[in-house]
């Protein structure tokens, strides 16, 4: 591997152009990378903050002409729930 990061380490210094194009891209790569995992790990990885969270339910829309996910409003809601 010492030789390898040698070998690196020459070709970068026989390139100075390509040189800062290579810590540029590399650093923009960690720090994308890093990004995605921090916001996979947020959304996925938590529990959700609900106190009663055995209590969360998801309601489904049955007519054909309504899109897959579809914003439900407050008051969508209570009409839905009330007609329980």
């Amino acid at each position: 591997m010492l030789h390898d990061i040698k070998v690196a380490w020459r070709f970068l210094r026989k390139a100075p152009v390509s040189t800062p194009i290579a810590v540029i891209t590399l650093g923009l790569t960690v720090a994308i990378c890093s990004l995605a995992a921090g916001i996979l790990d947020e959304t996925l990885g938590r529990p959700l903050a609900v106190d009663a969270n055995r209590r969360l339910v998801t309601l489904y829309n049955q007519r054909p002409s309504a899109p897959q996910f579809q914003v439900l409003s407050y008051a969508d809601y209570a009409d839905v729930r009330e007609s329980q």
